[in-house]
Parts: structure tokens; C-alpha cells; sequence
């Protein structure tokens, strides 16, 4: 239960980046944006995947309701993780972190998680980055016109 807890509230990292950040960092607040998304997306992911299986816990009059909350968030959870998983999981066996063809479990799960966060935190903050250079022009452009 705390697991599902602190995993889905992973979810409030990038928005707490850019709400707070936006005033100290505001030239670069989508690249930071970005790479707390990339940072958590893995863990976070795999906690919204685990409320499709925390629908049906509801009690007897709510159970319905349990799983219409809970289903469309599990499935959207799954999709992301489906997405997110690989690559970090090709890149670990690469490397030589896991071994091909065995169980995930134990240490192996944390270099996987390890490696996700720095490979999708790199991709999101460089897309981060781009889309501040792009801000940056165009503010650039406004001000000089």
C-alpha cells in the first residue's frame, strides 16, 4: 500500500519542478521539467499500472465505482510502462547490469530503474531544452521586432 502511495506520488514531482522552478529558472524550467519527468517516469508509470489491480479492493457498494476510477488510469499506466520499459531494459543487458532471459527481481529491478531514469531523463530534458531554445528565439524575436 505504501509502495502504491509513494509511486503514484511521484506523479507530483514535474509539476512541483515547474511550479516552483519558474521563478529562480526560468529560462530553462522546461528542461528541468523534463528531466524530473524522465527521472520518475518508470516508477511513477508502474504505480498508476498498479491502481488497475487496486480497483477491485473497493467495497461491495463502491466496487463499481472502483473500477471505473481505477481501470482507465491502470491501462494508461500500462501503455507508459509498456513504452518506457524496453529501452532501458535492452540497454541494461547491453551493459551487462542483468542477464538475458532471467526473471526481473531484487537488485536487477533497481538497475533497470536506475538506467530508465537516466536514459528517459536525458531524451525529456534535451525535448525540455529544445523547446526553451525555441521560447528563447522566439521572445528574442518579439522583443527586437
Amino acid at each position: 500500500m505504501y509502495t502504491l502511495l509513494a509511486q503514484n506520488g511521484l506523479w507530483f514531482i514535474p509539476p512541483a519542478v515547474w511550479y516552483f522552478g519558474r521563478q529562480k529558472f526560468s529560462k530553462r524550467i522546461w528542461m528541468l521539467t523534463g528531466l524530473a519527468l524522465g527521472l520518475f517516469i518508470g516508477p511513477a508509470s508502474e504505480g498508476l499500472y498498479s491502481l488497475y489491480w487496486f480497483g477491485g479492493l473497493f467495497p461491495r457498494p463502491f466496487s463499481i465505482l472502483g473500477l471505473i476510477l481505477c481501470f482507465p488510469l491502470g491501462m494508461i499506466g500500462l501503455i507508459v510502462m509498456l513504452f518506457h520499459g524496453g529501452l532501458p531494459y535492452d540497454l541494461s543487458i547491453k551493459i551487462g547490469l542483468v542477464q538475458p532471459a532471467t526473471v526481473v527481481e531484487g537488485i536487477s529491478r533497481t538497475y533497470i530503474t536506475i538506467v530508465s531514469g537516466v536514459v528517459w531523463g536525458g531524451i525529456y530534458g534535451s525535448i525540455g531544452a529544445a523547446f526553451d531554445f525555441a521560447f528563447e528565439k522566439q521572445r528574442r524575436r518579439l522583443t527586437s521586432a
